[in-house]
């Protein structure tokens, strides 16, 4: 159907700000609105964008008062905003068709961006909680920040894409996160910058392993461990080396898998890279359990587990403890194994 409008329902910069808000897909906080909408006039005549002296938070409050907007509070007490979608298309109708569409869109990519990248660090080793959450709030606007720049920006695509794919891993987009990768990995191809590109090439392995596609995920990190060896970036060949390590064990090839895991182990010891050194002796463990050598994984798994203390990576830390849980089990120590499973249980809630 079709919405019945009049202009004197909003002042000028209320329909301004109106218009701007529907850049937000599934929702926004004052702050985002704050960033995103506070841009200077333009020079153009067909201008929709802000003062700077107009009180976005006033404006939001009017909208809701006419039922423009619908105000939800979340659990830290703070109000998250959003415009029911038939709304929506009818402000960005509008909206779509100024001069100054692509300045918001640009500026709504941008804060998304740095909301990803900001999240990214405290997703890869101990997951937080609360950043997951935030960012699965804000998964609609992270869509359309990744279509807009896939179409204008293909390195902040890149970059957006990349850092969030632990998100999509652990909160389980994986078939989703693959067709992003593929669109940016064809469209920036190798002008997107090294450090990305492995990010891309890394987490586009982790999540067809994720889903049992593992001709593809042993391309993915064949290619990142080729291109560096050709950069001679040891980080890089340490976490290739460990991604086709661990999908040769899913393919029950354990030769292969463990010149893979200690190539990544010697690598990450040369690096002196804690988290990396811990995370190769676990997978070291996990082979030798396979193996059936119960008491070369009990010393894998301690010793990963003495660096996961130290690194106080509670995440990794539970699963050191399941892993000796599983061993002392193994070998008939049922004390032992009780032990652990109720640190890790204790550790998990």
């Amino acid at each position: 159907g079709s919405i019945e409008w009049s202009d004197e329902l909003l002042t000028e910069e209320e329909r301004l700000l109106f218009h701007n808000l529907a850049i937000f897909a599934g929702g926004f906080t004052v702050e985002a609105a704050e960033i995103v909408c506070r841009k200077q006039r333009s020079l153009q005549d067909d201008n929709q964008l802000l003062r700077t002296d107009f009180d976005i938070l006033d404006g939001i409050t009017s909208l809701v008062d006419k039922s423009l907007l619908t105000a939800n509070e979340q659990s830290d007490g703070n109000y998250r905003f959003r415009m029911l979608e038939v709304v929506r298309e009818y402000a960005l109708e509008f909206f779509e068709e100024s001069n100054d569409f692509d300045v918001v869109a640009k500026s709504h990519a941008d804060y998304f961006l740095a909301l990803a990248e900001e999240a990214e660090p405290h997703l890869s080793i101990a997951p937080s909680v609360q950043g997951l959450h935030r960012l699965e709030d804000d998964h609609d606007n992270l869509r359309a920040a990744l279509r807009w720049s896939l179409e204008h920006n293909t390195e902040m695509a890149a970059r957006l894409a990349a850092a969030l794919r632990y998100f999509w891993s652990r909160h389980n987009h994986l078939i989703e996160a693959r067709k992003w990768f593929e669109m940016v990995l064809e469209k920036g191809g190798l002008d997107t910058p090294a450090a990305v590109r492995f990010k891309l090439l890394n987490g586009n392995g982790m999540f067809a392993k994720q889903q049992g596609d593992y001709v593809m995920a042993r391309k993915m990190y064949e290619i990142g461990l080729a291109e560096g060896r050709s950069a001679n970036d040891g980080p890089q060949i340490a976490s290739s080396s460990r991604g086709l390590g661990m999908v040769a064990i899913k393919q029950a090839d354990f030769g292969t898998a463990r010149k893979y895991l200690e190539e990544g182990l010697a690598i990450s010891r040369k690096l002196n890279d804690k988290f990396g050194i811990a995370l190769s002796l676990s997978m070291l463990g996990d082979l030798a359990r396979l193996e059936g050598n119960s008491l070369e994984a009990r010393s894998h798994f301690e010793a990963s587990l003495v660096i996961s203390r130290q690194l106080d990576d509670k995440w990794f830390l539970t699963g050191n403890l399941n892993n000796l849980g599983f061993v002392a089990f193994d070998l008939g120590d049922h004390g032992s194994a009780s032990l652990h499973f109720t640190e890790a249980l204790a550790m998990v809630r």
